[in-house]
């Protein structure tokens, strides 16, 4: 305090440094919006409140966890595929914090099995 008023604490760099670097979620053996919230629950560190609704998961990566530098979606083929409407909400969701809060979102990349598996010899 200075003269009556209050100064709020300067943050140190290694405060500004706590985002993890990589998170990595397989979603090809997702079977349906709830297993999916249940994952993305699981991974990201929500609450235990967390409502498992894409509302709630707004809420969750822009107010209530701390996004990590790159988010990696493996088996996006085979989730797109299977569950169109929630793959829709959820990269409708990441790209709307990528519009809205930059700094906070997420580098997310969408791969596919073909990017996850080794190449086969013949």
């Amino acid at each position: 305090m200075k003269d009556g008023t209050l100064t709020p604490p300067t943050p140190t760099p290694t405060e500004y440094m706590t985002r993890l670097p990589v998170i990595k979620i397989d979603l090809s053996s997702i079977k349906d919006s709830q297993e999916l919230h249940s994952t993305l629950s699981n991974v990201l560190g929500f609450p235990d409140w967390y409502g498992q609704n894409w509302d709630a998961f707004w809420d969750a990566i822009t107010g209530l966890v701390e996004m990590p530098i790159t988010l990696q979606l493996s088996g996006w083929d085979i989730f797109s595929e299977h569950l169109p409407q929630d793959a829709r909400l959820l990269q409708q969701c990441l790209t709307d914090m990528t519009l809205n809060y930059p700094d906070l979102a997420p580098e997310v990349h969408y791969m596919s099995t073909s990017n996850i598996l080794p190449p086969t010899h013949q």
